[in-house]
């Protein structure tokens, strides 16, 4: 269910949501939120079994990850020491290598596969190489009460994200909102798409957006290409041309085969065409790449070279994040926020056999597969891929078990 135990007390909520009715001076106030809290929370109309929409989706996942290839299953547990393993070897302290191992497992679950262990090896060269400095920490170069710019300092990313998301909210509880600007962080890969020139203009410029709803929640991330880097990746994996064309090879034509898009690194937009509204886009594009390029006074467009391209010098990429107080604001945040999802929910499907999710849901589902399977399922390229390292670094590789189409 949506909610978890329907025995809530409106104190329980208030709690929950973070609004405190104490601070409600206005009796027809708290009136007005105690109904709309009973209607939703007690109502049996009001309340949406996600269980239907959870199955058809565990369905989904699991014949989508297995239809391809044999597919190999490996336990959080082990990939975490597997991972703590690696960077010990390679002179990363153990505070460091728990955040960027929890980075890692979190992105796989959820199936962000290219910030996963996908990527490992070329996060190992990259620190290595000195494009990742392993055991320095980021710095404010400037601050105000709800702003601060940030150098990343060439440090491992997932602890620039830490050190950036912390300093954010801390900023936003004083002040209402606090925005950080960071340059100088590293990160591993970096595709680019075509406008109407023949070279790569921008890169993928991903929007990651998270919001609270009590029991329920919102998590969103989407770039403004029209193909992910993980859809890009599984279908190198896998040797399957799109269906579409999303990208240009080296050659400056398009095509639908995902090695040529990834050698040409010119991905179009969301959109496609300008018939179909690629000039939108196009323009989310540019406006993050002011806020993450050019107001961190990072590297932008163009400019921005892959971190194979380097050597003892920083990728330079920008990131700005911005975290905003909802009590600050409108009172009940979570709760309106949950009708709102739900609401979204109990819209009548066009194929009553795919029910209406939110965006960034199936994500979630994925979170709960890897939970219900106890593990994290992987192509045969990243079992290789850890044997490779395990080979390399003399340490006990990667333990798998295989699961059969």
């Amino acid at each position: 269910m949506l909610l978890r135990n329907r025995q809530h007390t409106l104190k329980d909520i208030f709690d929950l949501t973070g609004d405190r009715s104490d601070e409600l001076t206005s009796t027809n106030q708290k009136d007005q939120l105690k109904k709309r809290m009973e209607m939703f929370l007690f109502n049996p109309k009001m309340i949406v079994s996600t269980k239907d929409a959870y199955d058809s989706a565990t369905m989904f996942l699991k014949y989508e990850e297995r239809r391809k290839s044999n597919m190999f299953l490996t336990t959080e547990s082990e990939l975490r020491e597997f991972i703590l393993k690696t960077l010990h070897v390679i002179g990363v302290d153990s505070e460091k290598s728990n955040i960027f191992a929890t980075a890692m497992i979190e992105s796989d679950k959820r199936g962000y596969t290219y910030e996963g262990l996908s990527h490992f090896k070329q996060y190992i060269l990259d620190i290595s190489g000195n494009v990742c400095l392993k055991n320095v920490r980021p710095k404010i170069l400037s601050e105000t009460a709800s702003a601060a710019w940030v150098d990343g300092a060439r440090a491992l990313a997932p602890i620039t994200a830490k050190f950036c998301i912390e300093l954010a909210i801390s900023k936003a509880t004083k002040s209402g909102i606090g925005i950080v600007c960071v340059k100088n962080v590293t990160a591993v890969g970096h595709s680019a798409w075509i406008n109407s020139s023949d070279k790569a203009g921008l890169g993928d410029n991903i929007i990651s957006y998270s919001a609270p709803a009590g029991f329920d929640n919102f998590h969103l991330q989407l770039s403004s290409t029209a193909l992910s880097k993980e859809t890009l990746q599984s279908h190198m994996f896998n040797n399957i041309n799109f269906n579409a064309e999303f990208g240009h090879g080296p050659n400056g034509k398009l095509t639908t085969k995902p090695q040529e898009i990834q050698a040409g690194k010119r991905q179009l937009p969301l959109g496609l065409t300008k018939t179909l509204g690629a000039v939108k886009g196009y323009g989310l594009a540019i406006v993050i790449e002011v806020l993450c390029g050019i107001l961190s006074g990072s590297q932008f467009g163009p400019f921005i070279k892959e971190s194979y391209e380097l050597e003892n010098e920083s990728t330079n990429y920008g990131e700005c994040l911005i975290v905003i107080d909802p009590k600050c604001f409108c009172f009940g945040f979570e709760i309106r926020l949950a009708e709102f999802l739900n609401t979204i929910r109990k819209l009548p499907p066009v194929d009553e056999s795919k029910p209406v999710l939110i965006p960034g849901e199936m994500e979630t589902f994925r979170l709960h597969l890897a939970e219900k399977q106890m593990g994290i399922l992987y192509p045969s390229s990243v079992v290789e891929m850890t044997k490779f390292i395990a080979n390399k670094l003399h340490i006990p590789p990667l333990k798998f078990k295989t699961l059969k189409a």
